[in-house]
């Protein structure tokens, strides 16, 4: 938030009031810290809290040996620059009295040095937004307000400026539906002067059209959206919370058995079933075992036999000779 400038801008929005006749109220601007650039008063937000009606009364009461009331167009305020000013108030006893003699704007600087420019709060908050720029707010030229309002971002507190012929045009508020509808009844309010404001108090949708015939139909209608405050200035994630360190559960995977070392079991000897096929061979018949002691190896052992025996027999006859 800034503070400490010395410029006011003072929004009115006195004509759709039922105002007239009723008792001026006397605003001390900075309320009890006054006009003054060595205090922290938010002047801004100051004047956005209250509402100022025509035959108000603006007190400035300050020191007069080191401040006075400047009061200047926009341009030069948001400049702070004092060099053409409407009007400059600098009352020996420091408080200047300004009544409200009608609506729209009033902008107040402090014109001695440096006061205004230097000082924390450099210019308004507030951003005065006129309705279509420089064409202002007409049905001629076939303006595109839904284009415009759509470039714009719009926050609580800045003000909606409507610049216009009074004589061709005026503005009315109305509803969601009438402004679809194109309808002025049941308006919410209506202006007039050709150079009207109005002071964005909220979020939310404000709808505004020229009741005069065919304006609206031909496109002189605006729709200004303010969003919320969380819609413009998003608060920043929130950290994440730390979990504890927890240890992983015990592993419930068991490992596969070694391999078994046991030899693999030997083959079988079942003989293999004879085949049945028709023409195939008949198995040969086993070998007897006659045939199996005159085969080649039979008769090997054979010989064998007998030459150990005749060999034993030798041995013996010379043992007894």
């Amino acid at each position: 938030m800034d503070f400490g400038r010395e410029a006011v801008v003072l929004v009115l929005t006195a004509i759709t009031m039922a105002v007239l006749g009723a008792a001026s109220t006397v605003h001390t601007v900075g309320d009890i810290g006054g006009w003054n650039s060595d205090r922290d008063v938010d002047y801004y937000d100051w004047a956005a809290s209250r509402e100022f009606h025509i035959g108000d009364i603006i007190h400035f009461k300050y020191d007069p040996g080191f401040h006075n009331v400047v009061e200047v167009r926009r341009a030069d305020y948001h400049a702070c620059d004092a060099a053409n000013p409407i009007a400059t108030y600098s009352s020996p006893s420091g408080n200047d009295y300004i009544k409200i003699e009608r609506h729209g704007h009033y902008f107040f600087i402090c014109g001695c040095v440096d006061h205004c420019a230097l000082t924390n709060q450099k210019k308004s908050k507030a951003h005065v937004y006129t309705v279509g720029d420089a064409a202002g707010w007409t049905n001629i030229g076939r303006v595109d307000y839904k284009t415009w309002a759509a470039t714009k971002i719009f926050h609580v507190g800045d003000i909606i400026l409507f610049e216009y012929n009074k004589q061709f045009h005026n503005v009315v508020r109305v509803t969601h539906k009438n402004f679809n509808s194109c309808n002025s009844t049941d308006a919410y309010a209506t202006w007039v002067s050709g150079n009207d404001s109005f002071l964005i108090q909220r979020p939310g949708h404000y709808y505004f059209i020229c009741s005069l015939t065919g304006h609206c139909q031909s496109g002189q209608k605006v729709d200004i959206r303010v969003p919320g405050a969380g819609a413009h200035s998003p608060s920043p994630a929130p950290a994440p919370i730390p979990t504890p360190s927890v240890p992983p559960p015990p592993s419930t995977f068991h490992p596969p058995p070694p391999p078994s070392t046991l030899p693999p079991p030997p083959p079988s000897v079942l003989p293999s079933p004879p085949s049945t096929s028709p023409g195939s061979a008949s198995p040969a018949p086993a070998p007897s075992s006659a045939s199996a002691f005159y085969s080649p190896r039979g008769l090997q052992m054979k010989a064998h036999f007998w030459l150990s025996t005749l060999v034993l027999a030798a041995v013996l006859n010379g043992f007894v000779g």
